[in-house]
């Protein structure tokens, strides 16, 4: 018996570092959105804004090959927002934020990054992506919305 234990164990691990089993399914992807966004605080100290929405530098999430989502067919068309990238300057974490819509609408979602950036006194939001929110009914899983994940930094 602690033999068949380990061993499902063992597979529950390697199912969730494949992708298989994932925290994107949400059961009422309303009440996910009615709750966006999603806004976990890493500064101690609160700040007063001096960068515009629409100057807030973007910069995308970097995947390696223990990060990437490979198991997903189509991953990148599901996670990847842009081309890898990452400020030349120095920076402070201000928060890490997330933002849950119905669509699959980059430019949306970005302008309200980008209005959450800009009023908690940042300059950029860093590892820009992107994740399906996933329904699964009882025959089949499919995508009912998306949540957009980013940084916020202020230059030092």
């Amino acid at each position: 018996m602690r033999f068949k234990f380990k061993s499902f164990r063992i597979l529950i691990c390697c199912l969730f570092l494949s992708g298989c089993l994932s925290s994107q399914y949400v059961e009422d992807v309303n009440e996910v959105i009615a709750n966006s966004p999603k806004i976990e605080l890493l500064a101690k100290e609160k700040y007063q804004a001096r960068t515009p929405p629409e100057q807030i530098a973007l910069f995308y999430k970097y995947w390696n090959p223990l990060t990437r989502p490979d198991a997903v067919k189509d991953w990148k068309y599901l996670y990847v927002m842009g081309e890898t990238s990452s400020p030349d300057w120095s920076y402070s974490k201000i928060s890490e934020v997330a933002v849950s819509q119905r669509w699959r609408e980059d430019n949306l979602a970005v302008a309200e990054l980008r209005e959450i950036a800009s009023k908690q006194g940042g300059d950029g939001l860093i590892d820009l992506w992107r994740e399906p929110l996933i329904d699964a009914p009882k025959f089949g899983a499919r995508i009912v919305g998306f949540r957009y994940h980013g940084t916020v930094v202020r230059k030092n």
